[in-house]
């Protein structure tokens, strides 16, 4: 970040207010790092695709039934058009949230057989839609910036899913 950055976050404030100028100056550091390090992380990648598949009647039972219900469903995985599919366990697939299970595009929660290295070495991957957010950057960022200041975070990763 240039010096001239710092001296508008100065200008705005006003003197008598240094010590608010010196806490948004770190904002504005921190917030510029932790946003360069999520576009150095996403920038030149497209997402990572995860195809997912269930049995029609499983797939319709899945949006027609009661959306608070946490029955599982079964399906299968690949992480890529040319992948073999995986089969994942008998019941494997649900909606996931409180509020997120009545938006248009659905938060999920996908039991694996096993740890897969795609979903940092665990067997579960929790799915956010980030229907109510237009940037899709908000909740990666929030999560790089709590582990950039050493706090314990899921780990995240961009992922373009798709389910038929």
């Amino acid at each position: 970040m240039s010096p001239h950055t710092l001296k508008v976050v100065a200008v705005i404030v006003g003197r008598r207010e240094l010590a608010v100028a010196s806490v948004l100056t770190c904002i504005l550091l921190a917030s510029c790092a932790w946003g360069q390090a999520l576009v150095d992380r996403v920038d030149g990648r497209t997402p990572m695709p995860l195809h997912l598949h269930m049995a029609k009647t499983d797939l319709a039972e899945l949006y027609a039934r009661d959306p608070f219900s946490s029955h599982r469903l079964p399906g299968t995985f690949r992480t890529s058009p040319d992948a073999a599919w995986t089969e994942l366990p008998t019941e494997s697939i649900r909606f996931r949230g409180t509020s997120s299970r009545l938006l248009p595009k659905k938060f999920s929660s996908v039991d694996l057989a096993a740890p897969e290295r795609f979903a940092f070495g665990t067997p579960r991957l929790n799915l956010i839609a980030m229907w109510t957010d237009p940037s899709f950057m908000r909740a990666a960022l929030a999560f790089d910036m709590f582990r950039a200041l050493g706090l314990t975070v899921s780990r995240t990763r961009f992922i373009e899913s798709t389910c038929t």
